[in-house]
């Protein structure tokens, strides 16, 4: 995994991987705050984690800790986020992700809409 690769590196790029997971989930992070208000920040952590797709191997090497302590701490976000056994926790993460974009796209699209309405009205006018 290319997150992991540039951790483990040693240097300087340590920050830029968690910049790099902590701008890929800007438009995750207000949404799910939204609908789950009183995640702990290591739960939200988490999440974010998961939600770029990090393995609990990965995330042991990047927090420091065992990957029992990640299966425990996958747990008890499931059962904050009021998650069943069935539903894949990764998947309900990425969904955020997804109706951002979503959102975004709609109004991209009402927008370029408007633009383009407002170009042809002043070609007949």
């Amino acid at each position: 995994n290319a997150f992991i690769s540039q951790y483990q590196s040693g240097d300087k790029t340590n920050s830029s991987l968690l910049l790099n997971i902590e701008e890929k989930n800007k438009e995750f992070s207000g949404p799910l705050a939204l609908k789950h208000p009183n995640l702990t920040q290591g739960e939200k952590y988490l999440a974010t984690l998961l939600r770029v797709n990090l393995s609990t191997k990965e995330i042991s090497m990047i927090t420091g800790t065992i990957p029992k302590t990640i299966n425990m701490n996958r747990y008890r976000l499931r059962k904050s986020l009021n998650l069943s056994t069935e539903e894949d926790l990764v998947e309900y993460l990425q969904s955020f992700k997804n109706e951002a974009e979503e959102k975004s796209s709609l109004v991209d699209i009402l927008y370029y809409n408007k633009i383009l309405l407002f170009n042809v009205l002043s070609i007949i006018l």
